[in-house]
């Protein structure tokens, strides 16, 4: 009876912390002593974190991008590594605007698009998959398997339209899925 309570799929979670997207710059220096101490040792022109030395240390601040509530961020994959302009997060389980929730926020501007179904369908994690031959920086879909908790839900993958946030299309499952917040995607080309 008690592992059968335990392993029960329930719509109310319990969040302790919850998750925001922040931007750390990570100067890279040879020596901590050769660093000027106090100074802002981040130069870039888009972000306002920043680094400066304190001691015998490098004391990171980070830029926050948003609010508290969003989790399990992606980028375009080919992004990775470099300046990029879109983040694609989760809402999770998260209480407050994000709850339950995909979005996508632009890190220039604040821009932020949303996509919900209802607070009994928790997406899991998004994976942006960028169009085949596009340079363009949100130019895919989103990919996010969907846990739906009400009474008559059926679990489903989501795809949306990565520029807009609207739904392409969706694959229901007759099944349950785990309710796991972690995925991958494995593309069958490398191009």
């Amino acid at each position: 009876m008690e592992v059968a309570r335990l392993c029960e799929r329930r719509i109310d979670q319990s969040v302790k912390s919850y998750a925001q997207i922040t931007r750390f710059a990570i100067p890279l220096v040879k020596n901590v002593k050769d660093v000027p101490v106090g100074e802002n040792l981040i130069t870039l022109d888009y972000t306002t974190a920043s680094a400066s030395r304190t001691d015998d240390r490098i004391i990171l601040r980070p830029q926050l991008i948003s609010e508290t509530g969003v989790d399990c961020p992606d980028i375009n994959p080919k992004k990775r590594l470099s300046r990029h302009r879109f983040i694609y997060g989760s809402g999770l389980h998260s209480r407050g605007f994000f709850a339950n929730s995909l979005c996508k926020v632009n890190v220039e501007t604040g821009e932020l698009k949303v996509w919900k179904e209802d607070d009994g369908v928790f997406p899991g994690d998004p994976k942006f998959i960028p169009k085949p031959g596009s340079d363009v920086e949100d130019d895919g879909v989103l990919v996010a398997a969907c846990a739906d908790m009400r009474p008559t839900g059926e679990d489903f993958l989501i795809v949306l339209n990565a520029t807009t946030m609207e739904e392409e299309g969706r694959a229901e499952f007759s099944h349950k899925f785990p309710q796991a917040i972690h995925s991958i995607f494995l593309p069958t080309d490398s191009n």
